[in-house]
């Protein structure tokens, strides 16, 4: 996730550039335990996982980034990476464009 949010705020930074507005990054992740442990002031225990958070933290804190949990089911990710996921939610996506409305 680190890795994506940095790739997200080059990206961002790049359009900023060119179009001189500001450009919020949101990452969206169904894994709650992830957003807890970003948003908690706890002591993460294994050492790899340390060093995840405290890089999301810092991303979080200093870039404008905004990380938000949701229900599994609204993951669009999940059509192209899991068995027996139904794909109705992309193909709404692709027809009109929009996304369903996160909660």
């Amino acid at each position: 996730m680190a890795n994506a949010l940095e790739d997200a705020v080059y990206l961002r930074e790049i359009l900023q550039l060119s179009t001189a507005n500001n450009v919020p990054v949101l990452a969206i992740t169904d894994n709650r335990s992830l957003v807890q442990a970003v948003e908690s002031t706890s002591l993460v225990l294994e050492k790899r996982l340390r060093i995840e958070i405290s890089a999301i933290k810092e991303l979080v804190e200093l870039s404008n980034v905004t990380l938000k949990w949701v229900p599994g089911h609204y993951q669009l990710a999940d059509i192209l990476t899991k068995k027996g996921v139904s794909a109705n939610s992309l193909l709404q996506v692709i027809n009109t464009g929009l996304m369903v409305q996160l909660p």
